[in-house]
């Protein structure tokens, strides 16, 4: 279902034939490749824009709403959002915003509709712009009530404006995921990062995880991050350094989307047709609470 709904953002309006798609989708195969060999480095250079950035959409995104999903399962009931007209939400770094989809389906599961309002919280990147728009799109056909977006352009190395520290005091969720190897390693980033997440009001819920391939960055990211958040907030998940974290599989070829398996997916690197790829995933879900506990 996930690659379907990437495909569907990708194309967007267009009428394409198969054989349209199906030359689009090999013309995609070279960025893919460069891409993941891109994440095989010691330091990941990638500009995500044009061609690398719907390869991204196509090969990233679906099991990232996979992972965003069982996440905020665990993670909604935590918060008290019931009867809420209205949420506002915070996406920290999320590229073309898969966490997004992920959200509006499992508010749908809990029988909630309030209206959303969105911001993007990332360095300024048109390259991400039309994914993110594919997929808001697709947000809007899934979700019945309006959702509106807007984007922050946020560097966390510098300080954070006071529109910004503002924006984070409104917010009612934050949901940042796989973004611990862009942050452990510089210190002004998780300082500005610890203001801001401390700065939510009371009742407001912080939903933090990685995938756990990216250990030495989660370790620094849970010695940096999460427990100077602890003081305020009371902790309902903390896995960030556990053994026990959830095993998340996603059907990274598409039985039932041959088009994709044949033309993107095939002899990519690090990929089998057919094959569920583990992603061994940790978390820290946290609730503000109003005063700090002695």
């Amino acid at each position: 279902m996930n690659y379907k709904l990437a495909v569907s953002a990708w194309l967007g309006s267009q009428k394409l034939t198969e054989q349209e798609k199906a030359q689009r989708l090999r013309a995609l195969r070279p960025s893919l490749d460069a891409l993941r060999n891109s994440y095989q480095a010691d330091s990941v250079q990638v500009s995500y824009e044009g061609s690398t950035a719907e390869a991204y959409l196509l090969g990233y995104v679906p099991p990232y709403i996979h992972q965003a999903q069982e996440v905020l399962r665990c993670a909604l009931p935590a918060a008290d959002l019931s009867g809420r007209d209205e949420l506002r939400v915070g996406l920290l770094f999320p590229g073309p915003g898969p966490e997004l989809i992920a959200l509006v389906r499992e508010l749908m599961g809990l029988k909630m509709t309030p209206r959303l309002r969105v911001t993007y919280f990332d360095a300024a990147n048109l390259g991400w712009a039309v994914a993110r728009h594919g997929l808001l799109r697709c947000a809007d056909d899934i979700y019945p009530r309006y959702t509106s977006a807007q984007t922050a352009d946020v560097d966390l190395r510098s300080p954070l404006s006071h529109d910004a520290i503002r924006s984070f005091r409104e917010f009612d969720i934050v949901i940042a995921q796989n973004m611990a190897n862009e942050i452990a390693d510089s210190q002004p980033a998780l300082n500005n990062l610890v203001d801001a997440l401390t700065s939510l009001r009371t009742g407001a819920l912080v939903v933090l995880s990685d995938q756990r391939g990216y250990a030495v960055a989660a370790k620094k990211l849970e010695e940096g991050l999460t427990r100077r958040l602890q003081p305020h907030f009371d902790v309902t998940h903390d896995a960030m350094l556990s053994s026990q974290h959830p095993q998340l599989c996603e059907q990274f070829s598409a039985p039932n989307f041959p088009l994709l398996d044949r033309n993107f997916f095939s002899n990519a690197p690090g990929m089998k047709l057919g094959a569920r790829k583990k992603m061994n995933v940790v978390e820290w879900i946290g609730v503000k609470r109003s005063t700090r506990r002695a």
